[in-house]
């Protein structure tokens, strides 16, 4: 991200102090939790430590005007709404991921456990509403396994250890990648300690 590069290692301890700082603002496993931050390492952070904590991730667009932002994080019945520094307020509460946010995650300890359960909802997907409204298709942590493992053993590694992501993360696309990657470690790493 720019000059900010997280290793594997840093990546599992930030994610698990997101967890626990959201924990710590009143957010409770099963809460929808609206993601409108824009496609950097804070996003992806973010969306991870969400789910690891049990929380339902809800992509919105950050380009989206506040209204609309309102109107789908009541509609999907957000608790909270993780914005950039100097998004306009939104109806729903927000907070924004900054500096503040940041010395916050530092200053908790990490837990390296999942809160989340197999079959828990972890994300809810959204459609490109071309032909009315969006839908929310919930996704559980069982679901987006199984789709990172089984492209992984189907087509093997996906190629070289870095990308570049043009797609923005709000849509499925953008975050599946994120998220195949992060499978594909994960199973390479089970397959390997199997031996």
């Amino acid at each position: 991200d720019g000059g900010r590069v997280i290793g594997l290692d840093e990546l599992d301890d930030v994610v698990g102090r997101t967890a626990v700082h959201l924990a710590g603002l009143g957010l409770r496993p099963g809460d929808h939790v609206g993601c409108a931050l824009k496609e950097d390492a804070d996003h992806i952070i973010a969306m991870l430590g969400i789910m690891r904590a049990g929380l339902v991730y809800l992509p919105l667009d950050w380009r989206a005007p506040p209204a609309e932002q309102d109107r789908l994080a009541g509609r999907f019945s957000a608790a909270m709404v993780l914005v950039s520094n100097g998004t306009p307020a939104l109806a729903v509460p927000t907070q924004a991921v900054d500096e503040d946010w940041h010395g916050a995650v530092a200053a908790v300890a990490a837990e390296s456990n999942a809160t989340s359960g197999d079959d828990g909802p972890a994300m809810i997907s959204l459609s490109s509403g071309t032909t009315g409204e969006p839908r929310g298709l919930v996704q559980t942590h069982r679901a987006i396994f199984f789709q990172g493992s089984s492209r992984w053993h189907s087509i093997g590694p996906l190629g070289p250890r870095r990308y570049f992501s043009a797609l923005p993360l709000f849509f499925t696309a953008g975050r599946q990648m994120v998220l195949d990657r992060s499978e594909e470690r994960r199973v390479g790493k089970e397959c390997i300690s199997r031996g």
